[in-house]
């Protein structure tokens, strides 16, 4: 926008987006609030322990369900390295604790998203190439947000407790969903963006790359939070 006034010559408004613009850079680069906001919004849910859970609960528990995230597809690669960081750390640990409850399911949920395959399906190859077999995978590939996912999949889950996987910053918008559909999700977060090590480093004396990212997963779920609220007005 700065440089289609500069065209027309119109120095004043451009000189103020220009200033604007890099002020956004600065505040998202440096994290100012973004960083207190996903550390708060992280720690809501911590780490899921079983041995805190008494044995007779365990074994109620029949499915572990792992949300959807993003991949590429590529068939030269093996399914793991078409995934992203979320959808991959998602995966690990559906699996860490489906082998600590060895009587479980995976049940992996996404659809196609902005690729031609569903999400669903690739992690499922990535999780059968990892060592769980096929006969204790279901897929669920056709929701495209977190709203559908709980939808669709509340049929199978009602009634009963499950574990839910999914990213650190994305498990309090989660939980609210599977639990406004009625179901009783176990929270499971993974994806911590934000360790207690690394909550200030001397990479944030300058903008990074990774406080954009940050920025990035707070603004995505306060959105999320927004058009959650929207979708109820309207629905």
């Amino acid at each position: 926008f700065a440089l289609f006034f500069l065209l027309l010559q119109r120095r004043k408004p451009a000189i103020f987006l220009l200033l604007t613009s890099l002020f956004i850079f600065l505040f998202f680069g440096y994290g100012v609030t973004t960083r207190d906001q996903l550390y708060t919004l992280e720690r809501q849910y911590t780490a899921l322990d079983l041995t805190k859970i008494p044995q007779e609960e365990q074994q109620q528990i029949r499915f572990i369900v792992v949300l959807g995230n993003a991949h590429v597809s590529e068939r030269k690669m093996p399914a793991p390295t078409q995934l992203s960081s979320a959808s991959l750390y998602r995966l690990t640990e559906g699996i860490r604790l489906h082998r600590q409850l060895p009587h479980t399911r995976l049940i992996f949920s996404g659809g196609p998203g902005q690729d031609i395959e569903a999400n669903a399906k690739v992690v499922g190859r990535a999780a059968q190439l990892l060592g769980v077999a096929e006969n204790n995978i279901i897929l669920e590939e056709r929701p495209s947000d977190t709203f559908e996912e709980a939808a669709l999949l509340q049929p199978m889950l009602k009634g009963t407790p499950f574990i839910l996987v999914t990213s650190a910053a994305h498990m309090v918008r989660a939980m609210r969903l599977f639990q406004d559909v009625g179901l009783q999700p176990i929270a499971a977060p993974t994806d911590f963006l934000l360790k207690e090590s690394s909550r200030l480093t001397g990479d944030d004396l300058l903008p990074s790359s990774r406080n954009l990212l940050i920025s990035r997963r707070v603004i995505y779920e306060q959105l999320g939070k927004l058009w959650g609220v929207l979708r109820n007005l309207f629905t």
